[in-house]
């Protein structure tokens, strides 16, 4: 009596062409993502520490939360452009498959999003200046 063999064969699933700007190309989205959204949050929120105009606005009666918002309303805005833009790109020039539910990628993004703008408010907090030292 003889064992029954197994034979491994690899299969890919999600890109079974193996062309490899299906795999670059999203992470180049987050990594546009990240790094654009990340840079002016915290470039930004330096800037009004660097000119003083910081102290000016937190004697005003507005809320922290307010100014917090007010600071990252136009940075979502904007990433949510380069998203499009990069996706645009992606889908039309580098003919990347777009398989799946945008609303469930645009709700995501959003939370991506949140989480690099957070990183650059923190970033901006414990920057001084935006000189290098």
């Amino acid at each position: 009596m003889s064992l029954p063999q197994v034979l491994p064969e690899p299969r890919v699933w999600f890109n079974p062409d193996l062309k490899s700007q299906n795999y670059m190309v999203p992470g180049v989205v987050a990594l546009v993502l990240m790094i654009i959204t990340m840079m002016l949050t915290s470039v930004g929120v330096v800037k009004e520490k660097e000119i003083g105009t910081l102290e000016q606005i937190l004697v005003t009666p507005i809320k922290p939360y307010q100014f917090i918002l007010g600071k990252l309303t136009p940075f979502v805005i904007i990433g949510f452009v380069d998203a499009l833009i990069v996706l645009a790109l992606a889908h039309y020039w580098f003919e990347v498959p777009m398989v799946g539910s945008m609303p469930l990628l645009f709700g995501l993004s959003a939370l991506f999003l949140l989480t690099t703008l957070g990183l650059g408010l923190f970033i901006s907090t414990i920057a001084k200046s935006q000189d290098r030292q």
